[in-house]
């Protein structure tokens, strides 16, 4: 069999963006034949936003399958099953559920870890202009109810996950530009947009904002939180708030030939001692941990640490008192130790966050390296400029964790330049920080990974826009943003831009960049790769992976 391939392009033409960005079924077609029958690997091209690449189906093996899998293998990962995690309707679940969530449901698109784009239940997915993005779903593809995957189930949840409106679970602050879907086809649907937001829009297609369920369930009043009906890999046997998530293998998915796992569990364990007694003990086949706890596996359990592109950060109600005089906003950015940070935090892992992006990132903005390297001098004077050379008590709301590592630190370090800071334990700092405004400052690891994690802090109405927080300058740089084309040089224009104005006005005060760590035992886990979830964290592919005998 010769495989087809091609090259998506993008391209500017006019005075409009036209991006496309094409992703193609194996073998030229869309029937969900990997190849595995023939010895053969789906290999296909792709052009993604940032510049074309190789990619292969997902799920494909080069090295053909491997001969020591356990068919009957059921992998074990360590979870923080809280209640809102056992929702598993993409319209009530939070973004904690994600990796469950793509395990029943699939995603139209994979987001692999160069930040490029996989087929899944969509073969192609192309930005037509800024506003318009066009889906050709696979052929053949069923719900587990036998109902197919089809356009009109496209347009059907699109448009449900949009109207739920649920911004614990979605990114809802870009998935209301979505204006209406039109279905041109059988397996083939355009989006429309409200606003010239497609290069932001189009990393929901590997989200949970995108996320199908069987419109014939929901029509038929089932419950999607308790009976699940979605055309992911596994199926839900059964969930126990804070306990686990039993997932069985689903016989009818579309590359179920790649998916050599029986089933899945979902264990609650946190971060801590217990979670790593129970990997090196050989209860756990992977755990996400925290990079301090590295040096704590024991063979044959292994640890990675991965850059993310998110930022530990400050978040700020700038409203009133001292932090609305950007003076004091500049005076606790010069009396943080970042270095101080990292080292306590992540074991010296990250880096400082000087740009909105890492110092490796095509986006970042170099010349801001440095910006506010500590200088307990400079904080004091800029104080002093603005009246408060005794300095002022602050309080802060910290959660356990690194909210709570980070805000200790902060506590000491401002204090050496006369903050007194107040800490608040919270143990519900979306209620205490976000809704309550109980204290004016929450320092926090905000995991979004892309545009969405600045247009969540700083655009007007946003939801983690505290104190309705506006900057003119900076919301016009954002939507032009928003509107461009990653791989364009207007884009990095765009993005240094937004660094440079937020290194200014410090609307938050950046501090480290975000690193994760997870483990695995290699003597049962096999196999093992990994694409991002939505919020830009490893998680592994579900087709591929496989445990040994």
């Amino acid at each position: 069999m010769r495989m087809a391939r091609r090259r998506g392009t993008i391209r500017a033409v006019g005075a409009g963006l036209v991006a496309a960005l094409v992703l193609l079924g194996a073998c030229g077609d869309d029937d969900g034949d990997s190849g595995a029958d023939t010895g053969g690997t789906a290999t296909e091209t792709t052009a993604a936003p940032g510049g074309p690449t190789s990619a292969s189906e997902p799920g494909s093996s080069a090295a053909g399958t491997p001969d020591d899998i356990d068919p009957e293998g059921v992998l074990r990962i360590a979870y923080n099953i809280q209640p809102t995690v056992v929702m598993f309707d993409p319209t009530e679940a939070t973004s904690n559920a994600h990796q469950l969530l793509e395990a029943v449901y699939d995603t139209l698109l994979v987001q692999t870890v160069d930040g490029d784009y996989e087929p899944a239940l969509a073969t192609e997915a192309t930005i037509v202009d800024a506003s318009t993005i066009e889906i050709e779903l696979r052929e053949g593809v069923e719900f587990s109810d036998g109902t197919p995957v089809d356009a009109e189930a496209l347009k059907f949840n699109l448009e449900r996950n949009n109207e739920a409106n649920n911004q614990r679970g979605l990114r809802a602050e870009i998935l209301v530009a979505l204006d209406n879907v039109e279905v041109t086809g059988p397996l083939t649907a355009t989006i429309h947009l409200k606003t010239p937001t497609a290069g932001v829009f189009y990393n929901l297609l590997a989200g949970p904002e995108t996320m199908m369920v069987s419109p014939t369930a929901v029509r038929a009043g089932q419950d999607m939180n308790k009976e699940p009906v979605g055309a992911g890999p596994f199926l839900l046997e059964s969930a126990a708030v804070e306990s686990r998530v039993v997932l069985t293998k689903n016989p009818t998915y579309w590359n179920a030939d790649q998916v050599h796992l029986a089933g899945m569990e979902f264990i609650h364990l946190l971060a801590g001692p217990n979670l790593l007694n129970a990997l090196n003990a050989g209860q756990l086949d992977m755990a996400a941990i925290t990079t301090t706890d590295m040096d704590s596996v024991r063979d044959p359990v292994v640890a990675q640490a991965f850059d993310h592109p998110a930022m530990v950060l400050l978040n700020m109600c700038k409203r009133e008192g001292p932090l609305s005089d950007v003076r004091v906003r500049q005076a606790m950015a010069f009396a943080t130790d970042r270095d101080g940070i990292n080292q306590r935090v992540f074991g010296g892992r990250s880096e400082p966050a000087w740009s909105l992006r890492r110092s490796a990132d095509r986006f970042t903005n170099p010349e801001l390296d440095g910006v506010y390297e500590r200088d307990l001098d400079r904080a004091a004077d800029l104080l002093a400029e603005a009246g408060y050379a005794d300095g002022f008590p602050l309080g802060m709301i910290v959660q356990p964790g690194v909210s709570q590592t980070v805000g200790e630190l902060l506590q000491a370090q401002l204090g050496e330049a006369g903050i007194d800071v107040e800490l608040q334990l919270s143990s519900n700092p979306l209620i205490d920080f976000y809704i309550e405004g109980r204290q004016p400052t929450f320092p926090i690891s905000h995991v979004r990974a892309g545009l969405d994690a600045w247009t969540v802090l700083f655009l007007p109405g946003a939801f983690a826009n505290v104190c309705g927080y506006s900057n003119p300058e900076l919301e016009q740089s954002l939507t032009r943003a928003m509107a461009l084309d990653p791989a364009s040089d207007e884009a990095v224009d765009a993005w240094h831009e937004m660094s440079e104005i937020v290194a200014r006005d410090l609307p938050i005060i950046p501090l480290v960049f975000h690193v994760e760590a997870q483990a695995h035992n290699e003597d049962r886990v096999g196999g093992l790769d990994y694409h991002l979830s939505s919020y830009g964290y490893h998680i592994p592919n579900l087709a591929g992976v496989y445990i040994k005998e």
